[in-house]
């Protein structure tokens, strides 16, 4: 983030307080996708016989607590305009579309399925969706 211009750096790092809220958002979608990836790795990459369901669950439930906390935040992210940490989760919860299907993430959070179907119609989203 430092090597961009002062234009990007103030929009995807808003200064003082909102900062910090804006990295710390940027922590919840970077750890629910660090989870998402270790999840798909563990059942597409890894040995069957070195396979933990144990370590494979335990992943899922940090997916699924980010998701409990963006549906929390669904109202304030709302009100947010484009920034890191809203960039985040909007790419956590596409990659989640993705990946993770079976996941149905929005039956349990329609606060955040709001949110993401508002984010999710920005071009740059589009254009970047992966084809399957």
């Amino acid at each position: 983030m430092n090597i961009l211009t002062p234009w990007a750096k103030a929009s995807c790092s808003p200064p003082g307080e909102r900062r910090w809220a804006c990295l710390t958002r940027q922590a919840l979608g970077d750890g629910m996708l660090d989870a998402a990836m270790l999840a798909r790795y563990e059942g597409l990459v890894r040995h069957p016989k070195l396979q933990s369901e144990a370590w494979y669950k335990a992943q899922l439930e940090k997916i699924h607590a980010a998701l409990d906390e963006i549906e929390r935040q669904a109202d304030i992210l709302e009100a947010l305009p484009l920034e890191i940490g809203t960039l985040t989760l909007g790419c956590a919860l596409g990659y989640l579309d993705f990946r993770f299907p079976e996941l149905d993430w929005r039956r349990d959070h329609p606060q955040a399925e709001r949110w993401f179907a508002k984010f999710d119609h920005q071009p740059a989203m589009a254009a970047t969706r992966p084809h399957v």
